[in-house]
């Protein structure tokens, strides 16, 4: 093998290279539309569920502070991934993952907003997950001897 990369590696490593800045920029996407939202249902409003012969006010105005919390922190990743170092993809992986945890408990109550950051955050957990554990060159492209 000579003593630099070949094209296809290249290109290969460019495809990375692009593939986290759209993660980063997914993320702080998916980060601030959650933190709007979050924060427009913060109202001390409650929700009602209705039973056989109950009704039961729920109040989750604590659960969505600690989401505008923790959707600020998965915007904040995103802006650290844009700097394109591995740490900084494991740290946005991370909060990715929290956050979708913390939206899927709320897919009851704002189904939308959760499908859309759901999506934002998986298709950037994809590309993260690519730039941590990039793809091992196919056997096909062995040297000739």
């Amino acid at each position: 093998m000579g003593p630099y990369p070949g094209p296809k590696r290249l290109a290969d490593d460019d495809a990375i290279r692009r593939g986290v800045l759209l993660a980063g920029t997914l993320l702080i996407g998916a980060g601030v539309v959650d933190a709007v939202v979050a924060y427009a249902t913060t109202s001390p409003d409650r929700f009602v569920i209705a039973t056989g012969d109950n009704l039961f006010l729920l109040d989750i105005t604590g659960w969505t502070w600690l989401l505008v919390i923790v959707s600020t922190a998965v915007a904040a990743a995103g802006v650290l991934v844009l700097a394109r170092r591995r740490w900084t993809s494991a740290v946005g992986l991370g909060f990715g993952l929290v956050g979708l945890g913390l939206n899927l408990a709320f897919l009851p109550y704002v189904p939308l907003q959760t499908i859309l950051v759901a999506g934002l955050t998986v298709a950037a957990a994809r590309l993260l997950l690519r730039h941590l554990f990039p793809p091992r060159p196919s056997s096909s492209l062995r040297p000739l001897r």
